[in-house]
């Protein structure tokens, strides 16, 4: 499994990560699609898709300061969702 940071909305993956991220979390637990762009660039926030062989598998959103790290999304596409790819996915972070 692969971990691939996004810094900007021009990234290919950026749109398919989206779409998992507004539909995977309730409206008031999301940013807007205005302030997600902003923060995207910030040297400690970690917008991160997963991928396997090529292969969207979810999104992993992070802040990093130090030895701190605070999840703060964390999903799997709907379709993989009870394969390992989770816990997979928290053993590389």
């Amino acid at each position: 499994m692969e971990l691939e940071r996004i810094t900007d909305t021009g990234h290919p993956r950026f749109e398919q990560a989206f779409a998992l991220y507004q539909s995977s979390f309730p409206f008031h637990e999301q940013r807007t699609r205005e302030k997600q762009e902003g923060v995207l660039a910030h040297p400690e926030y970690h917008y991160e898709v997963l991928s396997e062989n090529g292969t969207f598998v979810g999104i992993l959103l992070s802040w990093k300061a130090g030895s701190f790290c605070y999840v703060e999304h964390f999903a799997i596409a709907p379709e993989l969702r009870g394969q390992n790819f989770g816990s997979r996915a928290l053993e590389l972070l």
